[in-house]
């Protein structure tokens, strides 16, 4: 099992060299190690995108050939002994680790054995689901101590289009400087709001603006600092609660000049330039979005599985999107096991599950608004009897749109089954909503003349109370 792999079992790569048990070396389990002089560059890119999404940099990623099975983006236990599947797993610079995660099986033990490094670093490289699956998990655990939780309305100036407050009060000046040209900041947000509802498909109700002592990159998202400097940040906040992160602007050439210039410029910035808004809010895109795709889903676009069968638009069927489903006879039997599970952890079970093959990607348990349009990328919604829907959870990308619609829906079903992650991305949103209503009915344990004492059971407390029958027929008048 993992708690007993050593270093002599995988390959630690970081940014300088590649190792096998602490010694630098270009063979792993009898062969040689497949670009191995470019390994420590991948890391080097690894560590850019994960510190950009994740707010700290990996120091070293173990790459491990087992011969443990696993699914796809999924963490697991492997196996030390050698074997044809690929795992990897990082550990980050704060001393964590992240779970040991399958990339995929190979044909030969030998094969992954020099392939996987390379394979796993360019796959973490540039696949966000299964960055999703190492990190995320561990995501409020790896990130730095952000500054962000600890900006408040004082340390900013707050635009909307009704005016400009610091702290909540309506404001001329911020950091002990005048507010430059403050007659024309509310009309610039609406402009703004404008701009990014065409683009973004919802308006924000907030700019935040703050003067900071931390510098970043222009366009890029960022944790600056509440104490006041010279370096411009700005934040959006959406109507459903939304926020986008602190991205970068400029640098002043001093603290009270970026106090008084920061809220135009910054706004400008975002009226002005596409490249900007882009880093503003295009990480939370497909969450600020009012207009959802959702409600353009019909049951024409999605396999539909029950505890009676599989329908698509209504009726029995066994194609989807011109392809046949597979593993047809095992869905409404694996649907029932759902149901079991979801029941036990969540207090309902499901009635229905709408598995889509779709154009949009989206992060491994996470949920999204996914398009219609037909797609290599995987999507699962489930229905309740009270009505609940659950958000649409993206699951995988396929090669094809065509292997998608073979198999998305097996495969969905699989990891909603297997993996208790993915069930609470699916699930965990809407837990309250899909609760069955416990009826509880009271009972008489004594009755002595008028007074009759009745009792309620919840369980693990009991609830006795006492009916007088001469006051209630005097107050009802007899």
């Amino acid at each position: 099992m993992a708690e007993n792999i050593t270093n002599k079992d995988y390959i630690t790569i970081t940014d300088t060299k590649v190792m096998v048990g602490g010694k630098e070396t270009t063979e792993y389990r009898g062969e040689n190690i497949a670009n191995v002089e470019f390994l420590p560059n991948y890391l080097k890119d690894i560590q850019k995108v994960v510190k950009r999404e994740y707010g700290i940099a990996p120091t070293e990623m173990h790459v491990l050939a087992s011969k443990t099975t696993g699914n796809y983006a999924m963490s697991g236990t492997p196996s030390a002994k050698h074997g044809k599947n690929a795992w990897v797993r990082f550990m980050l610079a704060n001393g964590l680790q992240t779970p040991w995660v399958f990339n995929s099986s190979y044909s030969s033990a030998s094969g992954c054995a020099g392939d996987c490094a390379a394979a796993c670093g360019d796959l973490v490289q540039n696949a966000p689901a299964f960055r999703s699956g190492l990190f995320g998990f561990v995501a409020d655990a790896i990130k730095q101590k952000s500054m962000n939780n600890k900006i408040t309305d004082q340390d900013c100036i707050k635009i909307t289009a009704d005016g400009v407050t610091v702290d909540g009060k309506s404001a001329t000046t911020y950091r002990g400087e005048k507010i430059r040209w403050l007659k024309d900041l509310s009309g610039d947000f609406k402009d703004i709001q404008k701009i990014v509802e065409s683009e973004y498909g919802a308006a924000p109700i907030a700019m935040r603006v703050m003067s900071s002592e931390t510098m970043g990159e222009c366009a890029k998202p960022g944790n600056p600092s509440p104490k006041p400097g010279k370096n411009a940040w700005a934040q959006f906040v959406f109507a459903n609660g939304i926020e986008t992160p602190w991205v970068f602007r400029d640098s002043y050439s001093s603290a009270s000049d970026c106090a008084g210039g920061c809220a135009g410029y910054c706004g400008r910035g975002v009226q002005r330039y596409s490249g900007f808004r882009s880093g503003v809010f295009g990480s939370v895109a497909d969450k600020i979005k009012q207009k959802s795709m959702n409600n353009k889903i019909t049951d024409q676009d999605c396999i539909k599985i029950t505890a009676d069968g599989v329908t698509v638009d209504g009726k029995s069927a066994t194609t989807y999107r011109g392809e046949k489903i597979r593993w047809l006879k095992d869905l409404s039997g694996d649907f029932k096991d759902i149901q079991k599970i979801v029941e036990s952890e969540y207090g309902a079970a499901p009635i229905a599950m709408r598995v889509m093959s779709s154009e949009t990607m989206g992060e491994c348990a996470k949920p999204g608004n996914p398009s219609p349009k037909p797609g290599k990328n995987a999507w699962a919604q489930f229905v309740f009897a009270n009505g609940t829907k659950t958000p649409w959870v993206f699951s995988y990308s396929y090669s094809s749109a065509s292997d998608c619609a073979v198999y998305c829906a097996g495969y969905c079903g699989g990891i909603v089954r297997n993996n208790s992650a993915f069930r609470s991305g699916v699930f965990g949103s809407v837990a309250d909503a899909i609760k069955p209503v416990v009826q509880v009915k009271p009972k008489v344990v004594n009755r002595s003349g008028d007074v009759t004492t009745m009792e309620i059971d919840f369980g693990k407390q009991k609830l006795q109370f006492q009916i007088n029958a001469r006051s209630l027929l005097k107050s009802n008048g007899k």
